[in-house]
């Protein structure tokens, strides 16, 4: 699917519910969304499929949810399953879960205003040179993560919160660097901060 322009009803999505299976690739590059809502449930992956979506600009609400099974194949270093790379994204939230500890992202070069960035039960996510502000920020749950160079600044929530619970706690490793992260916890919320560290995460 590349380089169209999706005029959405308010009350529509581009997508409702989704499968890739098998050896499937579902690609989305350089399209334009106006309106509606990005995803209404969600993506799901399978088996070797691969989900790429690049170079996108959404001013719809940017809800955006994929869910990896446990059936995705892990076998191949290093392949990331799902890349999201060079999109701008308005409102809403991008949710990364499941794969039973298999599953693999790239999340590179994005602009995220006003969507917060949620990543959980991943074995490998990489989230590098990104911009998110005024959202709530980055959460990572019991998830291999390396954020470098990223820019988290002015959002409502905490900046970057990291949660490892007590049965991941030797599996799991996060490697924050080269970020700047400033001016977050717009809300003035004590539970917020710039990073916080939360049960087991290291």
């Amino acid at each position: 699917i590349q380089n169209n322009i999706f005029e959405i009803n308010d009350n529509k999505s581009f997508i409702s519910e989704l499968g890739v299976y098998g050896q499937g690739l579902l690609q989305i590059d350089g399209n334009r969304f106006l309106g509606g809502t990005l995803v209404d449930y969600r993506l799901h992956l399978y088996d070797s499929g691969k989900i790429i979506f690049t170079d996108n600009i959404s001013t719809s609400f940017s809800r955006f949810r994929i869910s990896v099974s446990e059936s995705v194949d892990s076998t191949l270093p290093n392949e990331d399953m799902v890349i999201i790379r060079n999109n701008q994204f308005n409102e809403g939230s991008i949710e990364l879960s499941g794969g039973s500890y298999k599953a693999r992202y790239l999340i590179k070069g994005n602009t995220l205003d006003g969507t917060s960035l949620d990543i959980s039960g991943a074995l490998s996510a990489r989230v590098q040179d990104n911009t998110i502000k005024n959202s709530y920020g980055i959460t990572l749950q019991n998830t291999n993560a390396l954020l470098e160079r990223d820019t988290l600044i002015n959002n409502k929530g905490t900046g970057v919160r990291v949660y490892t619970t007590f049965d991941y706690q030797n599996m799991v490793k996060d490697t924050i660097r080269y970020c700047l992260i400033t001016g977050n916890n717009t809300d003035n919320s004590s539970g917020y901060a710039g990073i916080v560290i939360e049960d087991y995460s290291n």
